[in-house]
């Protein structure tokens, strides 16, 4: 698996099974606990790394709702949950899962990154360029989802009329202001290759067949305000 997708670092809120070899755990006996057991009945996520693939299943009350798929970390696609899990062999030699609690939120904004077009920045933005890139996000008035890969961490960040309202980090934030965390992180991910993409305000995790839930709220870094969600536009 090529190393883009081999280290992939999503946010959380804790760790309720860190990175391990896949050969120590049932992936099966871990999702029925989590439907079970009321302290795993969470919004969280479950990434599991394959030689040839990383899956990611979306979690809701320890449930199995949506899974994507990617063989390199950039190109993703969704994939039905049976498919997904029959991806994973019973008894695996090799490979590493995790899974982690998180926002659901940031759950829509992973599922929005992995199967939504992205928004194009316009061509004469200056590539790599922390100051142009915000400034265009506020002469518009963006509102929508920013994705900032640095190194092998995925962050997402809400913006609401060109402003940061609130971020999931796959590091503790290095400031308390989102703005300066904003900046820190696209000068970071840029002096070192990585990639900033937007998309409209995610809506919530839809479900395998259609049906979709309300997010919470739980924020990390927040400035006063609601965002509205938009239609995807490409």
């Amino acid at each position: 698996m090529p190393v883009a997708a081999a280290y992939l670092r999503y946010p959380k809120v804790r760790a309720l099974l860190p990175r391990t070899r896949l050969a120590y755990v049932h992936l099966q006996n871990l999702l029925t606990d989590a439907k079970r057991d009321r302290a795993a009945r969470v919004y969280g996520y479950v990434v599991i790394w394959l030689p040839d693939q990383l899956l990611v299943l979306y979690m809701e009350e320890g449930e199995v709702v949506n899974a994507t798929a990617t063989a390199d970390g950039r190109r993703w696609r969704a994939l039905p949950i049976s498919e997904a899990l029959g991806k994973v062999p019973s008894a695996a030699e090799y490979g590493e899962i995790c899974f982690h609690e998180a926002d659901d939120e940031q759950l829509a904004a992973m599922f929005a990154s992995h199967v939504l077009p992205e928004i194009a920045w316009p061509p004469e933005l200056p590539p790599a360029n922390t100051q142009a890139l915000l400034g265009n996000l506020m002469a518009t008035m963006f509102d929508g989802l920013l994705e900032i890969v640095d190194d092998d961490g995925v962050n997402y960040v809400v913006f609401q009329h060109g402003l940061p309202l609130r971020g999931y980090f796959a590091e503790d934030p290095l400031a308390s202001d989102a703005m300066t965390q904003v900046c820190a992180l696209l000068d970071s991910a840029f002096r070192r290759g990585g990639t900033a993409r937007r998309w409209d305000v995610p809506v919530a995790v839809t479900l395998d067949g259609g049906e979709s839930k309300s997010p919470r709220t739980k924020n990390n870094i927040t400035i006063p305000g609601e965002v509205s969600a938009s239609p995807a536009r490409s």
